[in-house]
């Protein structure tokens, strides 16, 4: 065998409660998974003692189609236990695209429009050596991932190209569920912040952001940015400029279940202080790379409890990190982290068995799109494996980054505890850190 991971509690992805157990890998497949097995003839072995064996993750609400073109890595998805994803999510990806410009250019600004992707890094990190969608998956084929990777036929570039439609009748249903609240990341590094609209923020808004915060630290301009704060306004705007009950520092690691008084609102109280002068100056915080975050849905209890409901549905599977889109204002990629460290480990309300959120990371996933090959850990499957610090596990707050093409920018955000995962029997994280190993592919269809 080329690998054993040793001495492991494992979570199989079945649901059935967790066993002590070695697994057994020879290429890319897993072999044998029993307790005791011996090293003799391991090319190496894995000490999981006191860890989590896991299968590796699989996104299926991800929008990456772009990114999968130029970034290996494929982050911050791969960070987070996730060894396959799913992409041409909302309707839209760039496949089939006539070889024109102006066809590009739209689906460009599809993607940038819908999913705030920044048109300048797509435009300068798109080949587009593709035209139809079976070209697509042939151009990305010629790639390397640390990920497997599977897309839908999008229907907005598929209507582009054809002007045609297509209905399916009888097929399974299942609402996609966060297992965190839907919300935003503000900051004067982000895209959107409590102080946008204020005039006298407006006259340096195009200054970098280390001269903006020197600018923004001028007491006199603090006052009249306060001041010109005003009433709250209407609809989502208005709850990203004034609903700082719902806006809470980020922490670390971030805790995506925050009590109300860890609120802006939650410490100004305390402080005695106006809300608005609160959020001010957190925002300076860091260089004013501070980011604030608003759960915006599933959390008008102030709490997860509707989620916990939802989660126990049969009706439905883990969705909607969105991964790879909404560069400015989401980073939630890092939803499966989350799902395991907060429902099995760290929830302040009733949790779910760590069983139970590991079949919604894995098998429930796998299988609602069709890859039986993957999900669970048993002989003759993939071997992806996650092994884990559960204790450790976390989330680390959400930074921007440059790093896309044309300096594009981006939230990355990066997680603890994840202490191998392994892609196809190749480690492609240790520690957390890439190992260069880019053993993922192209999955056309279903798998068996």
């Amino acid at each position: 065998m080329d690998l054993l991971i040793k001495g492991g509690t494992v979570v199989d992805g079945t649901g059935r409660p967790a066993f002590p157990a070695d697994i057994a890998v020879d290429g890319e497949r897993i072999v044998a998974v029993e307790p005791e097995l011996a090293t003799s003839g391991a090319g190496r072995v894995i000490d999981a003692d006191g860890l989590l064996v896991t299968p590796g993750f699989v996104d299926i609400h991800t929008h990456f189609d772009g990114q999968v073109t130029w970034d290996p890595v494929v982050a911050p998805s791969s960070l987070h236990g996730v060894t396959s994803i799913v992409m041409g999510n909302c309707g839209v990806g760039f496949a089939p695209a006539r070889r024109s410009d102006t066809d590009h250019d739209w689906l460009i600004g599809l993607l940038e429009g819908v999913e705030d992707i920044p048109g300048t890094a797509l435009a300068e990190g798109l080949a587009w050596d593709w035209e139809s969608f079976p070209d697509y998956l042939d151009a990305l084929e010629r790639r390397a991932f640390t990920v497997d990777v599977g897309t839908q036929v999008a229907h907005a570039p598929l209507r582009a190209y054809v002007m045609g439609e297509r209905g399916a009748e009888g097929l399974p249903v299942r609402a996609q569920v966060a297992p965190r609240p839907i919300g935003l990341l503000a900051g004067y590094s982000a895209s959107v912040h409590p102080f946008m609209l204020c005039p006298s923020y407006h006259e340096l808004a195009a200054l970098p952001l280390g001269e903006r915060v020197v600018a923004l630290a001028d007491p006199e301009r603090r006052r009249r940015i306060v001041s010109e704060h005003g009433s709250p306004r209407e609809g989502l705007v208005g709850q990203i400029t004034h609903r700082f009950d719902l806006t809470f520092p980020l922490t670390d690691p971030v805790d995506y279940e925050p009590p109300p008084e860890a609120s802006v609102a939650g410490i100004a109280a305390a402080e005695g202080r106006p809300a608005a002068e609160v959020a001010y100056d957190l925002l300076l915080r860091d260089g004013g790379n501070q980011l604030l975050y608003l759960p915006l849905f599933n959390y008008v209890a102030g709490n997860l409890d509707d989620v916990r409901e939802m989660l126990l549905s049969e009706h439905v599977v883990l969705g909607l990190s969105d991964a790879g889109a909404h560069c400015g204002v989401i980073c939630d990629g890092s939803m499966p982290t989350t799902a395991l460290a907060l429902w099995s480990h760290r929830r302040r309300g009733e949790g779910l068995p760590v069983e139970v959120m590991v079949q919604h990371l894995t098998q429930r996933t796998a299988h609602h799109i069709g890859w039986h090959d993957r999900g669970v850990l048993a002989p003759g499957l993939l071997a992806d494996i996650n092994v884990i610090d559960l204790d450790a596990l976390g989330a680390r707050p959400p930074r921007i980054v440059h790093d896309l093409p044309a300096g594009g920018r981006r939230l990355m955000q990066h997680a603890t505890g994840y202490r191998h995962t392994i892609k196809r029997g190749v480690e492609t994280f240790a520690g957390g850190e890439a190992t260069g190993a880019a053993p993922g592919r192209v999955v056309r269809g279903a798998t068996q």
